[in-house]
Formats: structure tokens, sequence, C-alpha cells
């Protein structure tokens, strides 16, 4: 959904030894393609939905083999500023978006305003057989942005293979899927409106590097 795959840091907080982890690799995924904000095109596919991406995610070792991961959740906007001009609103993931829309009645053309009520978002982690590990709310940061933050079992992430590999010596990548849902309803000028419908946004991808030494678990940069 958003412009690019994103090389960040993820820190890591915890009493234990663990390597230094840094340019963890942060990638959307969707539908292959990466969210644009320049055209008319683009405005008219964004309007419904807006745009989101995770940032600066930190990792932290919980107890035994029970992380935590945290990022920022930045929710954008494609706005139109002009009839050639086009570009990224940050905005609240619970404000609404609103944009115009031509309706048809006896043949003559109308234009509404439309009206995208969101509310409850939250972001769900995945392994790499998209099977649930946990859910979270989006919530208001510390920052005066909004963030959210979940807690998981390290073994849950990965499947039998990748744990035996792991218990063998060898070092494991693993791959963790983000994604956005919302509650969201339509309200037009014309006294039209949906229900509360459970809208879905695209899934990004959180990389790292597993292993064991002496039975704790180490986590190292995960190099493309």
């Amino acid at each position: 959904m958003f412009t690019k795959t994103l090389a960040l840091t993820l820190g890591l907080l915890s009493s234990m030894s663990f390597a230094s982890v840094s340019n963890i690799e942060v990638r959307q995924a969707f539908d292959g393609r990466a969210a644009s904000c320049s055209t008319q095109d683009d405005y008219i596919r964004l309007m419904r939905s807006g745009a989101y991406r995770i940032s600066q995610p930190i990792i932290e070792m919980v107890q035994d083999s029970r992380l935590s991961v945290s990022f920022e959740v930045i929710s954008l906007e494609c706005e139109k500023k002009s009839d050639s001009e086009f570009g990224w609103k940050v905005i609240a993931p619970t404000e609404t978006l609103e944009y115009p829309f031509v309706v048809f009645r006896d043949g003559v053309s109308e234009e509404v305003t439309v009206q995208v009520e969101r509310k409850d978002p939250e972001v769900h982690l995945t392994n790499d057989e998209q099977a649930g590990l946990a859910t979270a709310p989006v919530l208001p940061s510390r920052g005066g942005g909004y963030a959210a933050s979940l807690e998981f079992d390290l073994l849950e992430a990965m499947n039998l293979n990748q744990v035996n590999q792991m218990d063998a010596g060898e070092v494991v990548r693993v791959r963790l899927g983000v994604f956005q849902r919302s509650m969201v309803r339509h309200l037009s000028s014309d006294g039209t409106e949906t229900d509360f419908r459970q809208n879905t946004s695209g899934m990004f991808f959180i990389f790292f590097d597993i292993s064991k030494e002496n039975d704790k678990f180490v986590v190292e940069i995960a190099q493309k």
C-alpha cells in the first residue's frame, strides 16, 4: 500500500544476551504494487480507503520464546490539491475520508459528497502461513502519532522445518505479516448510507533471522 520497500532500524530491548540488530527489512505486499498519489487515477483508486504504512518497528524479548513487536502506524490520504496536483496527507486512522461522486437519476447526473467513516482500527500479526499470531488496537502514541504493540510466541511464527533447522544450529529467516483492519461505512449527501463493514488493508512483511545459542534465542540482521 505505501510507496516503497522500507529498510528500517529495529531495536532490541532486552536484558538478555542478543546480537545487535539493525536494517531489518520491512516490505509492503498485497497485489505486488506500491501505492502512489500523483495522478487522478491514483486519487480515484485511494479516495475511498486511504493508505497506511508501518514505521520504526521494535522487537523485545518478553520471556522464554515470547516476543513483542511494536511500531508506528501512519495513516495517509491521497489529497487532490488541484486538477493536476496530488499529494499524501497524514491523517488519523479514524479520520473521515470525503470525496465527490456522480450518481445518475432518471438520466440526469448529480454530484454528491460521500463520507467514509472509520472506527476501531487494529493490526493483525500472522506467520508465513497466514495463521494469526496476535491482534492489537491502533492507539495514540506518546509522540503524537499512532502505534500498535503485539505479543506473540516466536515458535508459532515458525513452521516445523524451521524449528528443526534452528535446533540443529542453523539461522532461520522469519517473516511476519502485518495488516490493518477497520470498521467502515459510507454516508452520501443524498441520504444514502451503508452499515459498518470490516475493511482490510494491504500486508506488510517484517523479516529477521533467528538462531539459538545455549538455549537462548538470538536475533540477527536480516540480509537481503
